[in-house]
Order: structure tokens, then C-alpha cells, then sequence
């Protein structure tokens, strides 16, 4: 699974949003569905934000999410 979901695993992954109570939130219900789903965030090489606003101010990490059977597969995956 690859994509934007509108949230972050760490307060790290973005810059330029507000933290407050829903923003953590949201960190921990994304962190729980990953666990549920039994998921893996696989490393980014390269740049650490993958998406950014047009004027430069919020700046976010897009995740790879995979599988233990397809990391197995593709065991150097980045």
C-alpha cells in the first residue's frame, strides 16, 4: 500500500501542521490499523518529505506499507 493517508506514524513525518489532541490521536489510530493489519513501514532513501504544499511550509512523508510475505519476497525493498 502506498499513499497519502492524511496522517503520520511520528510527529517527525510532517512539518508545518498544528499538534493538538486529534493530531495525536489520528497517530495512534493509523499506528493501531498498521499493527491490526500486520503491516510494515518500509524506509525511505532519498528525501525525507515526499509532499509538499506549494508555498514550502508544510511538508509530509508519504508511507509504503507492505506486508511480512512481500517483504520476504523483495527483502531490500527501500
Amino acid at each position: 500500500m502506498l499513499g497519502d493517508f492524511n496522517s503520520v506514524r511520528f510527529e517527525c513525518e510532517r512539518i508545518g501542521i498544528r499538534r493538538d489532541l486529534t493530531y495525536r490521536t489520528e497517530m495512534e489510530k493509523f499506528n493501531g490499523f498498521i499493527e491490526k493489519c500486520e503491516l510494515l513501514d518500509l524506509p525511505v532513501v532519498g528525501r525525507k518529505y515526499m509532499w509538499y504544499c506549494p508555498n514550502g511550509l508544510v511538508k509530509s512523508r508519504i508511507d509504503i506499507l507492505v506486508s511480512q510475505a512481500w517483504l520476504q519476497l523483495w527483502p531490500d525493498s527501500k
